[in-house]
């Protein structure tokens, strides 16, 4: 948010000192003046939606490393459903991850339990943990495609 802030803060500077140069009295003063509203407007606009756009990639990809920093402390299964659930949240932003991630869990039946008929199923323990790894390196993907990022 102080992005914003500053952003404005500096096109309203801008905007200030190309206003000295106007003059104030002539025939097209008005349109001069209603021509440089809308630019310095479009201006700020446009400025203010690549910088959210930005921040929203730097903050999923932090929570992205967060996440993969997590993986140890979760079972397998548990980190496929939570990297599941960040990519969901982030469509918008990685959206070829999310349907890969998908994929990956229906395949290793991310969402079925691991019994079945009162026994254990050590083939689905082996397909969370290969899915894990595969999701893992989904997110390693993400966290190096965006390494100018700096999450400290």
């Amino acid at each position: 948010m102080n992005y914003f802030l500053l952003i404005i803060g500096l096109i309203g500077s801008i905007a200030s000192i190309i206003s000295l140069f106007i003059p104030l009295k002539g025939n097209r003063t008005k349109l001069i003046h209603a021509v440089y509203i809308f630019i310095i407007v479009l201006i700020t606009g446009i400025s203010v939606f690549y910088c959210t756009k930005y921040y929203q990639l730097v903050d999923a990809t932090c929570t992205a490393q967060i996440l993969k920093e997590k993986r140890m402390n979760l079972t397998p299964n548990g980190f496929n459903l939570a990297a599941l659930a960040f990519l969901d949240k982030n469509k918008d932003l990685f959206a070829h991850s999310y349907l890969l991630a998908s994929k990956i869990c229906e395949e290793a039946k991310c969402t079925q339990s691991r019994y079945t008929n009162e026994k254990i199923d050590s083939y689905h323990g082996y397909g969370q943990i290969e899915a894990s790894s595969a999701i893992s390196g989904l997110l390693e993907g993400i966290i190096i495609s965006n390494n100018s990022v700096n999450c400290n």
